[in-house]
């Protein structure tokens, strides 16, 4: 999949160190790849919903840090980040030993950074309440944080993307055409529904493109997958048009799609 994307004109290949259950076979393929012809992302994934804990954190980030460089096959990467917080808050402020947890991992993040072993670190999924807790120890500010952001969650869900700017953060949106997985497909809302087709018949384009070109308008950067060297020609394809003020303030309005999971922030 990964010489079929550069093929198309990707170049960020977007990994995990054990989330996806793929970093061998990804070290594999990009064995086969000059260094400089791909960026590569890959996520710390500490134990979901609780992290590590504190006194434990930093140790088990290196090891799983060192080994992840190891299964790409690279001597180091481009951007690493953050998976997700211990606790993924909506409302309920951080525990102290979960904020602890937190600090301890960017720790060795940051020891990892400054040993050359990443270019640039990053989070995932993180609210505000999160990155604050990590800002009051941290001596590298986040590059990047990504997380769900899609046509129907609004320009600017829960503040994520105007706090984001005020640190100067990157906001990357993941899932910009619904998650692609079993329990939360890609929604036809955003690809084929009557709002974005509509929009696209008028600029010649397709409901998808659509869908990212209102992503890249908001200032957002976009993570773009797919098995369809066709479907990954065309998310490609959305820079040679412009939406209209009229077009972005209905895309602005709409609502999340019926039934389909948004990340969300609240605190």
């Amino acid at each position: 999949m990964i010489p079929m994307a550069l093929r198309v004109g990707f170049q960020h290949i977007d990994a995990s160190c054990i989330g996806y259950r793929n970093e061998i076979q990804v070290g594999e393929q990009l064995s086969q790849l000059p260094r400089d012809s791909f960026f590569i992302t890959s996520k710390l994934d500490p134990p979901f919903g609780t992290g590590w804990p504190a006194e434990m954190a930093y140790k088990s980030a290196m090891v799983q840090m060192d080994g992840c460089i190891a299964s790409h096959g690279v001597a180091s990467l481009d951007l690493l980040l953050f998976h997700y917080p211990p606790v993924q808050s909506r409302g309920v402020p951080l525990s102290e030993s979960a904020c602890a947890s937190l600090q301890e991992t960017w720790r060795a993040m940051e020891a990892f950074y400054a040993a050359g072993k990443a270019r640039a670190l990053g989070v995932s999924n993180f609210c505000p309440s999160t990155l604050e807790c990590v800002m009051r120890t941290a001596t590298v500010t986040p590059a990047v944080n990504q997380v769900q952001y899609h046509v129907g969650m609004g320009p600017d869900p829960g503040g994520i993307k105007s706090q984001m700017d005020e640190m100067g953060v990157v906001l990357q949106a993941y899932s910009p055409l619904g998650a692609g997985t079993t329990d939360h497909p890609r929604h036809p809302e955003l690809i084929s529904g009557e709002l974005v087709r509509s929009i696209g018949a008028k600029h010649g384009k397709s409901g998808a493109q659509v869908s990212l070109r209102w992503i890249v308008q908001n200032g957002v950067a976009v993570a773009a997958e797919s098995t369809n060297e066709r479907h990954l020609a065309s998310d490609l394809d959305i820079f040679d048009f412009e939406l209209d003020a009229e077009d972005m303030a209905m895309l602005d309005a709409a609502n999340s799609p019926s039934g389909h999971y948004s990340f969300r922030c609240d605190a």
